[in-house]
């Protein structure tokens, strides 16, 4: 693909010309030049793969960590864990309906709803909405892609605008349930990232408490992808305590793929990634375990974060 696609080279000197002036380039010039620099890029992290075949392609029986020992929940903690559930369903579920702030709104018009414009003779015109729209429409760090695109295809099922003067044109709650699905997600997935790490004294509590945080509670049925930041936190915990317990490839990749769409959903919480990353290798550098199978879980790790 590199080869058959011509490199945008005249783009490239307007951008320069433009920089040079002290003027910014429009999206549009932008989008091509690093569309193919990203296309170069991923033919580097392809060729990266290649290279760490010899390393990640080692045997390993078993991973550095054991598995803490599972206890099942008694009825009283099953009680408050469901309670949780229930008082994050109850405070939210009424909110789906609510009318959007700025950022919900902007969202909801540029990129998961129809498109509404007046052509040339001043005639309102509505158009489905693009998928080019929703998947790349970046003028503005309000699209929260990862969120959206789940959204526009919830919004795809659940409604249909008809033509009336009066009819709706969008549903909030088909654009909120996602978030609303995904913060009650992120409660189970937080419950088993404990259990993952052998936190297991008080988790029935835990969920209680996290159904009351604040953070839950207003991000948890918002129309952005800050509710699904809470869902993947605790799932790339979780997963990584499975793949450093197990060392089983399905761990580690579904931990690089994890990454990549807490990434792809919001970009302003690459700590998280980056936190996790560091503390991985420094277990891994740190275990009571052989070289061979050090070298084995450096190479998956370092798979993981090429995905």
């Amino acid at each position: 693909m590199l080869v058959m696609i011509e490199r945008p080279v005249k783009i490239e000197k307007r951008i320069a010309e433009r920089a040079l002036a002290g003027k910014e380039a429009p999206t549009h010039w932008l989008v091509p030049v690093w569309l193919w620099r990203g296309l170069a890029m991923n033919v580097g992290l392809a060729g990266v793969l290649v290279l760490l075949t010899p390393l990640a392609g080692r045997r390993l029986e078993t991973g550095m960590m054991a598995r803490p020992q599972k206890m099942p929940f008694s009825r009283r903690e099953w009680m408050l864990m469901v309670a949780a559930g229930a008082l994050f369903i109850g405070s939210g579920a009424p909110r789906l309906g609510f009318s959007l702030w700025g950022d919900e709104e902007y969202t909801m018009k540029r990129v998961i709803a129809d498109d509404v414009f007046r052509d040339d003779k001043v005639v309102l015109q509505i158009e489905p909405r693009k998928w080019m729209d929703t998947i790349w429409d970046y003028n503005k760090p309000t699209n929260h892609v990862g969120y959206t695109v789940i959204a526009r295809l919830f919004h795809d099922a659940l409604f249909t605008r008809k033509e009336g003067p009066q009819d709706p044109w969008f549903s909030e709650v088909a654009i909120r349930l996602p978030v609303l699905i995904a913060g009650l997600g992120s409660m189970v997935a937080l419950v088993w990232a404990c259990l993952v790490w052998g936190w297991r004294r008080g988790v029935a509590f835990l969920a209680l408490g996290y159904a009351c945080h604040a953070w839950l509670v207003r991000f948890g049925v918002d129309a952005r992808g800050y509710g699904f930041v809470l869902l993947l936190v605790p799932v790339l915990v979780g997963i990584l305590g499975r793949a450093l317990q197990t060392g089983g490839w399905r761990w580690w990749i579904g931990f690089g793929l994890a990454q990549f769409y807490i990434l792809w959903t919001y970009p302003g919480v690459v700590h998280v990634p980056v936190a996790l990353n560091v503390a991985a290798l420094a277990m891994i550098l740190t275990a009571n375990c052989g070289r061979p199978e050090k070298l084995a879980l450096l190479g998956r790790w370092l798979v993981s974060g090429v995905v």
